[in-house]
């Protein structure tokens, strides 16, 4: 649980940062990637690729957070049919008579 709350500081204070880094740097650039060109201001630009960043971040961690609820999952129903299985078994053992008990050590030798 600290270690989440460690990653959500940093990742607050990433945000903040790229905030502060934007709202000092107000000129307009042009952005070119591949064929595709536009132009915008650098506060609009660095927010946008943060969000972007943020987004194809947390899409990584998605598949992986859904093997692991099957994974729980099936081992939540592996447990409840052995805890089943465990419950129907029952052992009777013989009940001991103290008095069996004592004749059978008298009678040793």
């Amino acid at each position: 649980m600290a270690i989440l709350i460690l990653i959500l500081i940093l990742a607050l204070l990433a945000a903040v940062a790229a905030v502060l880094l934007a709202l000092y740097n107000p000129n307009a650039i042009t952005v070119t990637f591949v064929s595709w060109s536009f132009e915008s201001s650098l506060a609009a630009i660095v927010l946008a690729s943060f969000g972007i960043g943020a987004l194809l971040g947390w899409l990584l961690t998605v598949p992986g957070s859904i093997k692991k609820s099957f994974s729980i999952a099936q081992s939540n129903k592996k447990i409840d049919q052995l805890e089943k299985q465990l419950a129907t078994k029952t052992y009777n053992l013989p009940k001991v008579d103290d008095e069996a008990i004592q004749a059978a050590k008298e009678n040793q030798p």
